[in-house]
């Protein structure tokens, strides 16, 4: 079977150079992401969540949207960590574990009850979201602690509510 891009008149080569080029910084960008919140540990997996999660060609202009909300949320996320480690101390190499603990989930009090959160960097995607993006996003993710991790990262002063 003859790929599309093989078939004579139907797919212009010019034009599919900037597909391939877009492919590929879809590519970087998601490994960028996935290392920067994952302390360099790259999965497969993470590496394809976070390929899932970022700008490209078969998304809509609102997941496109949503994606820019993302990137900046990230980005807000990557500064807080930043400043955490800054402030923590810690010799370069503590880092590692640090950084482990930093993301780890751990128990708190939330409305008279115990909860366990943890850093999230979907938390601060919510911060840059707008209401109804904020509503669809926590319907779709299905993830109990995300509300909580969310309240916590306000709670720690790292997102103004």
């Amino acid at each position: 079977m003859a790929r599309l891009a093989e078939i004579p008149g139907l797919i212009d080569p010019e034009k599919m150079k900037g597909v391939s080029a877009m492919d590929a910084m879809e590519k970087a960008m998601a490994n960028f992401q996935s290392q920067a919140m994952r302390g360099m540990i790259s999965t497969n997996a993470g590496l394809a969540q976070t390929i899932a999660g970022s700008p490209h060609m078969e998304l809509s202009k609102g997941g496109l949207e949503a994606n820019v909300h993302q990137l900046q949320g990230t980005l807000l996320a990557q500064g807080v960590m930043s400043n955490a480690w800054q402030s923590s101390g810690k010799t370069p190499d503590q880092f590692k574990q640090w950084q482990k603990d930093f993301i780890a989930p751990h128990k708190v009090e939330m409305g008279g009850k115990e909860v366990t959160v943890q850093f999230d960097p979907r938390a601060f995607w919510l911060k840059k979201m707008s209401v109804p993006e904020r509503r669809e996003f926590l319907k779709s993710a299905n993830d109990p602690n995300l509300a909580h991790n969310y309240q916590y990262a306000v709670d720690q002063g790292w997102i103004a509510k």
